[in-house]
């Protein structure tokens, strides 16, 4: 989501989901003004597989986590943070997320 110009490139943002990578978002992603919609609507259609903070020390910047969740929840349902909280915990516990389609 740093990369609003290139992501909102459909075509490039079809290249990278053939690529065996997972994308994730950060919490702000949601919680701003400018990008919520696209967030959600790209969580919707499970674009978007991780939620991560870009928190690198909360002197600087906070987490946002709870808020991110609260607006996924909200506008969503629990049925979407559910969703990223099963990956998460997938990938802690080793499993190959990308061989599954979710």
């Amino acid at each position: 989501d740093r990369y609003l110009q290139v992501l909102g490139n459909e075509k490039m943002l079809r290249s990278l989901e053939c690529m065996p990578v997972l994308l994730q978002a950060n919490a702000s992603f949601f919680t701003e003004r400018r990008s919520r919609r696209l967030a959600l609507r790209w969580l919707k259609q499970k674009r978007i597989q991780l939620l991560g903070s870009d928190c690198h020390g909360i002197q600087w910047r906070s987490p946002c986590m709870k808020e991110a969740m609260q607006v996924i929840i909200s506008r969503l349902g629990e049925e979407a943070a559910s969703y990223l909280g099963k990956l998460a915990q997938a990938i802690l516990q080793g499993e190959n997320l990308l061989a599954e389609q979710f």
